[in-house]
């Protein structure tokens, strides 16, 4: 019986060692396939990146030429331009200079007019005081007068 059994079951047997075989050789197969594209996508890409770096140097090296002619065309006009502000710089320093001989003239105004008017309060104090001096005079005259 165990035996019968065993004959029965060895053609299932033998019918899933096949399915494995064809399982794990088309399983092998997709696996080599697959490194084999991966592979060749890899070449693919090291072949893009060598040609991207060719291109890449080559743009730098004209866009350093192109910089280099630039630079040069805006140097031209910058020494131009600080050549343009020189001169505005210089119109700004005489109009400063103009500007402080004016404010030196009127300081110097201020302050003579502050010495007349302090001579002035003086001529003052000193007016006043001889009205004062006049009426002490005049009451003295009427006083005696009365008296």
């Amino acid at each position: 019986m165990a035996r019968d059994r065993v004959q029965r079951l060895e053609p299932a047997r033998d019918a899933r060692a096949r399915v494995r075989a064809r399982t794990t050789t088309s399983l092998a197969e997709a696996l080599r396939a697959e490194g084999e594209a991966q592979t060749a996508h890899a070449a693919q890409q090291v072949r893009h990146a060598g040609l991207v770096a060719r291109l890449s140097a080559a743009r730098s090296a004209a866009m350093g030429q192109a910089r280099a002619g630039c630079c040069a065309a805006e140097l031209v006009a910058a020494e131009r331009h600080v050549h343009r502000l020189g001169g505005q710089v210089a119109a700004a320093a005489q109009a400063v200079a103009a500007a402080a001989a004016v404010v030196t003239a009127a300081a110097a105004e201020v302050a003579r007019q502050r010495q007349a008017l302090a001579g002035a309060r003086a001529d003052e104090r000193v007016i006043e005081r001889a009205q004062d001096q006049a009426r002490a005079a005049l009451r003295r005259a009427r006083d005696r007068a009365e008296d």
